[in-house]
């Protein structure tokens, strides 16, 4: 409560203040206050039109309220100059039927340094998406060679067995990475 009221006096003090604004924005959207984070980035980027982080958060609000639509408008008005806007418009993407788009942005961008855990598995979800049980094997299967801990990628590896019918190559997995313990 202490954060919320702080920054509504912000606000009320410094109303044309974009950086207020998006960081009220921020703080609504962490909270899931969809309608007062979607305000407060709106008011921000009327003031500061080329905020990326700003442009970014309205498009992770929008796509949260269900407007994928919008959000991926709103992605492609800026540049993807980071891993977690290349996550977000690659997840756009599959969210308006667009998963070949999403897989052809992430592996281009995988070589330009942008190769995360969290590309990898937007990747892996866009393989899904798109039917690719193969490439989805083995997107997951080098996220989880490349880190055993990564215990996201274990599991959505498992989960992509179990529904392909592959239950003993899921519990090879378990069992394998189970001895390694």
């Amino acid at each position: 409560q202490g954060a919320d009221a702080f920054l509504q006096e912000a606000t009320l003090a410094v109303p044309n203040d974009g950086n207020v604004r998006r960081l009220a924005g921020a703080t609504k959207l962490a909270l899931g206050e969809l309608g007062a984070a979607r305000q407060n980035l709106l008011a921000a980027l009327a003031q500061q039109p080329e905020d990326a982080l700003a442009s970014r958060l309205l498009a992770q609000t929008l796509l949260q309220q269900g407007e994928p639509e919008e959000a991926l408008e709103e992605l492609r008005r800026q540049d993807v100059t980071s891993a977690a806007s290349l996550v977000l418009l690659a997840r756009t993407l599959v969210s308006v039927g667009n998963p070949d788009e999403a897989i052809e942005l992430l592996e281009r961008n995988a070589d330009d340094g942008m190769a995360t855990r969290e590309t990898r598995l937007a990747l892996a979800g866009a393989y899904a998406a798109a039917g690719d049980a193969t490439a989805l094997e083995r997107t997951l299967r080098e996220s989880v060679d490349g880190d055993e801990e990564d215990y996201i990628a274990v599991l959505a590896l498992m989960q992509s067995y179990v529904r392909s019918g592959d239950e003993r190559k899921a519990r090879e997995l378990a069992d394998s990475l189970l001895e390694e313990r």
